[in-house]
């Protein structure tokens, strides 16, 4: 899925999408039932596509969450975003082809998706988690 397609899923759900000077490389966020999506300016594509995903799976899943959330609920806000994230930019039908076609370093797996090596890592995490892969 390209970074176009991300934007227009933002769009569908009424999710606003800045690029601002911020700290952080992306944050979900929702004012006044207000939904939007802050990335920071000088991404890479591959970092682009990586946390729009993640924080369009906040929005999507119902996972945001505040300072005052608890650590526990937090954890679990976190690990919904990163599951819709990765099945939709990396579906295991994709990952199993992309092995299969001799990419199994971690940098040639991100490099051939086009998301960051950190997005590679929780994605094979997910997919371990859901019996997917043995290893």
């Amino acid at each position: 899925m390209n970074v176009l397609k991300l934007y227009d899923i933002a769009k569908k759900h009424d999710i606003m999408v800045n690029t601002r000077d911020i700290p952080p490389p992306s944050m979900a966020i929702e004012v006044c039932g207000i939904k939007g999506i802050a990335l920071r300016k000088d991404l890479t594509k591959a970092e682009e596509r990586s946390y729009l995903s993640h924080e369009l799976g906040h929005h999507i899943k119902g996972a945001l969450y505040s300072k005052e959330t608890p650590c526990f609920t937090r954890g679990q806000c976190e690990h919904k975003a990163n599951k819709w994230a990765i099945h939709k930019l990396i579906p295991f039908r994709s990952l199993y082809a992309a092995f299969r076609k001799g990419y199994v370093e971690v940098w040639q797996l991100a490099e051939y998706f086009d998301v960051t090596e950190d997005f590679i890592l929780k994605t094979i995490e997910i997919y371990k988690q859901e019996g997917k892969l043995p290893i």
